[in-house]
């Protein structure tokens, strides 16, 4: 399966809220989601083209592949291939014996909205590091594109330096420990 998402910064919470109503969006959910990214290759989240993720919510976790990034105006494309996990304690023990390592780990709130079939969750990363950001996903690029618009100047491309925060963060980690 494609994931096709952009990310992107915002200031204000409340005014990207207040402008979804506007717009017409439907609140979905609210949801703390536990994400585990590892890598037989890499050693930091930065830098992986490829990665496995062990995310889990509702006290249920799932396996994601994320593939490589192809990138079009901002907008990410890659291969995203999810599994349910039955035993999470196993499934870590076949990953470090494989060779993985965890590249992060991190903890989120993460708010839904749709507005014309796009996905749009304001995403408060809490552990290991305070990152905020919005991220619009959807099959058609072409709406992605249009909500974008939509938000105007509420929303700004990501920089490369958004998520500097987590891996530096991950490297005192391993400093510390």
């Amino acid at each position: 399966m494609n994931e096709t998402e952009i990310k992107l910064a915002y200031f204000d919470k409340e005014r990207i809220i207040y402008r979804l109503k506007e717009l017409g969006a439907v609140f979905k959910s609210n949801q703390e989601i536990n994400d585990v990214y590892y890598s037989n290759k890499y050693n930091s989240l930065e830098e992986a083209k490829t990665f496995i993720r062990i995310r889990t919510k509702n006290k249920k976790s799932e396996l994601t592949f994320k593939g490589e990034i192809s990138s079009n105006d901002d907008i990410w494309k890659r291969i995203e291939l999810n599994s349910g996990i039955e035993n999470l304690d196993n499934v870590k023990k076949i990953l470090e014996l494989l060779g993985f390592k965890i590249l992060l780990n991190n903890t989120t709130i993460r708010e839904y909205w749709i507005l014309n079939d796009v996905e749009i969750a304001i995403i408060n990363i809490l552990e290991p590091a305070k990152v905020d950001y919005l991220e619009l996903e959807c099959d058609n690029e072409d709406k992605i594109k249009e909500v974008r618009l939509k938000l105007g100047g509420l929303v700004s491309s990501v920089k490369e330096d958004h998520f500097k925060k987590l891996d530096e963060a991950r490297k005192n980690e391993i400093d510390i420990g």
